[in-house]
């Protein structure tokens, strides 16, 4: 596991990295009220493992809602 910066996570964004996946972690609710666009919300056992990634995937998780 590697720490991304924010400015490190913008940048990837601006450039739309096409290898880039953002998870967030949040409840449900907390989720459809606020989330970077474009991030999946996978929390359920079963939604991580059925989620398909290529190996060279850079995949950031995260859970804030502040």
């Amino acid at each position: 596991m590697n720490l991304i910066t924010c400015q490190d996570l913008k940048e990837k964004l601006d450039r739309g990295d096409k290898n880039l996946h953002l998870i967030n972690a949040l409840e449900p609710p907390k989720f459809r009220a606020m989330h970077i666009p474009g991030s999946l919300n996978l929390i359920a056992r079963e939604d991580i493992v059925s989620t398909k990634f290529d190996p060279q995937d850079q995949i950031v998780v995260y859970c804030s809602d502040t």
